[in-house]
């Protein structure tokens, strides 16, 4: 059943007054629905309550949701099907018409087609499907009063590995690192490649001018006489919402990993 609002006592005018549900939040506001890892192809979205994205309408979840990928609309996929070595995207969604409350994967970030009497809709998160057409392990924790989601991965994905680049080199991260995200969880290893010397690696954010706002001094260190020292290094790098980075390197091995990203919703 669809709430019709709550009665609302306005002293300036002093007259009672209808105040619909979505007046009683602020613009954007969410809050729980958090998104967990069940299995190779479902996830859950907990309790919680969100202005839908065009801030018309409330979404509450009174019971946790199971998405179930291997289904089809409301539940499940939202169109099409299931693909290996793709982002899908989870998107809380409502027919205000009869008030039932779902979820659906979608490969859009900002445009899922959604189920027939399902008008609106808020984006939650993002899921990863591997080579396998099986869901990248994952656990969340909610950020910032309920607007960011931090998805961490089980183990770091290796997106470099004992790279050895002298000048500025683009590295890859789309497949651990969804669209419109800007803060990613990186965790850094650089090995001796020479001994007794100097040894560093830098990262920086693509097309950057090179200056110390955006370089990144991952770590330096002077190795010994067998040149067998390693240092690692973990935290949050700003990707600017790019899905990649540039890293150079003197005289050491990087290997880089991706451990998790900020989802802004």
């Amino acid at each position: 059943m669809q709430s019709e609002g709550s009665l609302s006592y306005d002293a300036e005018r002093g007259m009672w007054q209808v105040v619909s549900p979505a007046s009683v939040y602020p613009r954007d506001y969410i809050s729980g629905l958090k998104i967990n890892y069940v299995s190779a192809y479902q996830v859950t979205i907990d309790t919680g309550v969100c202005r839908s994205d065009d801030n018309t309408e409330v979404i509450e979840v009174a019971t946790s949701i199971t998405l179930d990928i291997t289904a089809s609309g409301a539940g499940g996929l939202d169109t099409g099907a299931e693909a290996a070595d793709t982002w899908y995207y989870v998107w809380l969604i409502k027919n205000s018409s009869t008030g039932d409350v779902s979820g659906v994967f979608s490969t859009s970030s900002s445009a899922p087609t959604l189920p027939e009497g399902y008008d609106k809709k808020r984006l939650l998160g993002a899921v990863r499907n591997d080579s396998d057409g099986d869901f990248l392990k994952f656990y969340t924790n909610i950020l910032a009063g309920g607007r960011a989601l931090m998805f961490l991965y089980d183990l770091g994905h290796k997106v470099l590995d004992r790279g050895q680049a002298t000048s500025w080199t683009v590295v890859d991260c789309s497949n651990f690192v969804p669209e419109n995200v800007s803060l990613v969880r990186l965790i850094a290893h650089v090995h001796a490649a020479v001994a007794d010397t100097i040894c560093y690696a830098l990262l920086r954010t693509v097309g950057s001018s090179g200056t110390l706002a955006y370089d990144i001094n991952i770590l330096t260190m002077r190795s010994d006489a067998s040149a067998d020292h390693t240092q690692a290094v973990a935290g949050l790098f700003d990707f600017a919402g790019q899905r990649s980075f540039e890293y150079i390197q003197s005289n050491s091995w990087t290997t880089v990993s991706v451990a998790g990203f900020i989802f802004e919703r």
